[in-house]
């Protein structure tokens, strides 16, 4: 018998070759509950000996699990890393690597699509395993609108509207994506942003009814646009007052919409592996923390990550840009997050503005990100002996980071 028929060639599951990186949000009911990790040398996800192609079953641990009523509801996925041919990055305490991800990401289809994520690893010190569950913990408690470029404005069709009328609060940021979607105008795009969390909703029945008993009418002008800033791009307001003849004037040239820019990565969960009992993998040394370098032979956590870049150098960009950078640090304190360590290496810039489809982002519209936040802090998760630090914590990490990035 040719034993040649039982050998397998499993290197082609390994290839980034025409693997796009994800860079969207996984929907909810598909975010993968367990997760078959495949390491092309078995050595960082196991403490023992496993053979090459046999995954190992991780489970989600953040964003917490909701109850699951039927095996259908359980979104799986596989991924396989290879950190010798797709290393990104290799720190004090950890590893990051580009790594296929199959999974399913429409949720009327049940094709499944291969992308890229960014993963973290532990390296083999106790410390280093608390840095990385104390960064999943921080990407688990950041709000959406960090991770995507977003419209803070409201995005109204204003016709015949009274001065007296109100007008709808803004209740959170809008996605850019959803903001292009509503500029490019017509009926049915309304529903698209109200569904987003944001009102965007013509008042004209209310203000025919409201003009019938008052008999001098006043218009209210549309809300303040603010000049767009270069990371923005070339999106158009949709906000205009309706003529005599009911068409709405083309926004003036000078209108733009100010994108704010995703501060952190989209986070697509943090992952542990199963114990031979099914129970997922915990361990810690008691009184130890995050600077300890105790020897240690677990299996890794899993962080999935969208891929952001490459570290900033500042004399490579402009002022301007560096100045851009600076103000994600100012966004991610108002948010209540330190990062904890502002050093450039934890500073990624690429092509931009991320509100664009991908061939047509430019390197001189450059997105920023911040990312590693194994020393990161949260003021929520602050205990009260040390909630006041929380403010000089922030002032001392801007100026580091204004520092890195040669700002004066």
């Amino acid at each position: 018998m040719d034993l040649s028929i039982f050998s397998h060639d499993f290197s082609h599951l390994y290839s980034l070759d025409d693997v796009p990186p994800l860079d969207t949000f996984i929907p909810e009911s598909l975010l993968p509950r367990d997760l078959f990790v495949h390491e092309n040398r078995p050595r960082r996800i196991a403490n023992g000996p496993r053979q090459r192609d046999t995954p190992m079953r991780y489970v989600r641990i953040y964003p917490t699990p909701g109850p699951v009523d039927r095996p259908s509801q359980n979104p799986v996925a596989h991924l396989y890393l290879d950190p010798n041919k797709n290393s990104l990055g290799k720190g004090n305490h950890s590893t990051v690597v580009r790594a296929p991800m199959v999974l399913r990401l429409d949720p009327d289809s049940r094709a499944r699509s291969r992308v890229s994520v960014a993963v973290k690893l532990a390296d083999n010190e106790c410390g280093a395993h608390a840095m990385l569950r104390q960064e999943a913990k921080l990407y688990n408690s950041f709000p959406r609108h960090l991770m995507e470029d977003t419209v803070p404005s409201l995005c109204v069709r204003w016709n015949a509207v009274p001065a007296e009328a109100s007008v709808p609060e803004v209740q959170e940021a809008v996605p850019a994506a959803k903001a292009a979607k509503c500029e490019e105008g017509g009926e049915g795009r309304e529903s698209e942003l109200v569904q987003a969390g944001v009102a965007c909703a013509h008042k004209a029945d209310e203000a025919q009814t409201t003009s019938q008993e008052r008999s001098e009418p006043a218009m209210s002008s549309p809300p303040a646009v603010v000049q767009g800033e270069r990371e923005s791009g070339p999106v158009q307001h949709e906000d205009s007052i309706s003529t005599a003849n009911n068409d709405p004037p083309q926004p003036a040239e000078s209108e733009k919409v100010q994108v704010l820019p995703a501060v952190v990565p989209k986070f697509y969960g943090y992952y542990a592996p199963l114990n031979p009992d099914g129970t997922p993998f915990s361990c810690e040394h008691e009184g130890c923390d995050v600077d300890s370098m105790c020897y240690v032979d677990w299996p890794t956590h899993v962080l999935l990550v969208e891929e952001c870049g490459e570290p900033v150098h500042p004399y490579s960009v402009d002022t301007e840009d560096r100045r851009k950078c600076l103000d994600l640090f100012r966004r991610l304190h108002a948010a209540g997050f330190t990062q904890g360590s502002a050093y450039r290496r934890n500073m990624l810039i690429q092509p931009g503005p991320l509100s664009v489809p991908r061939d047509e982002r430019t390197v001189d519209l450059p997105s920023f990100r911040l990312i590693d936040f194994g020393r990161g802090e949260a003021r929520s998760m602050l205990d009260a002996d040390v909630l006041d630090c929380f403010e000089g914590w922030a002032a001392s990490e801007l100026e580091q980071a204004r520092r890195e990035l040669r700002i004066s």
